[in-house]
């Protein structure tokens, strides 16, 4: 992890962190992710059991401490198959907010019943929302760490026919890293 901060400290030397400012980032090979509160929520709601248990890889964070409040920049991680956009803040009183965006194909739903209804909240909202083969979708986690409220909305796309491009891009790329490692730790196995 890179870090570089500054803060003021209390006559203890203890930190003040309201008034620590900091950015760097956070970077780790794997982890581990198994039945998160939150994403066993968004699970629920979605019908789709691709947030139960899932271990990211090679992840680089951004991030920056703006008075005690943090802040992640965008970045992507892979659940599953799909490419998932992560961005939010934790506030220093505890308030969050984080969004994530998915690009799911339509047949991983096991229940119509769930696209029908987010298809109708869009409406209600005012948005003409067709779905197509592929389905966007932006989860909203919101509250403090202890109380906080999952809202799942279907969008009509992200950024455009490139952020979809991009992504099978990037899951190509992400396949053939994968493949070249793996090739390397086999021939060094052989060598041995």
């Amino acid at each position: 992890m890179l870090l570089k901060y500054s803060s003021e400290l209390f006559k203890n030397l203890n930190i003040d962190f309201k008034t620590l400012n900091a950015y760097g980032t956070a970077t780790t090979k794997k982890i581990f992710i198994k039945e998160a509160p939150s994403l066993t929520e968004v699970s629920k709601k979605t019908k789709i059991d691709v947030f139960k248990f899932f271990s990211p890889q090679d992840l680089m964070i951004n991030f920056k401490i703006l008075n005690g409040d943090l802040y992640v920049d965008p970045f992507d991680i892979i659940v599953k198959k799909y490419i998932v956009n992560i961005e939010g803040y934790l506030k220093f009183d505890e308030s969050m907010k984080f969004i994530l965006k998915l690009c799911i194909p339509k047949h991983e739903f096991r229940n119509n019943e769930v696209l029908d209804n987010l298809q109708d909240e869009a409406h209600a909202r005012g948005q003409q929302i067709n779905i197509s083969d592929m389905v966007y979708i932006e989860v909203v986690i919101e509250g403090t760490l202890k109380k906080y409220k999952v809202k799942v909305e279907l969008k009509d796309s992200f950024k455009s026919l490139n952020t979809v491009i991009g992504n099978d891009i990037k899951m190509e790329l992400l396949k053939l890293k994968n493949k070249i490692e793996q090739d390397i730790k086999r021939d060094k196995r052989r060598k041995r």
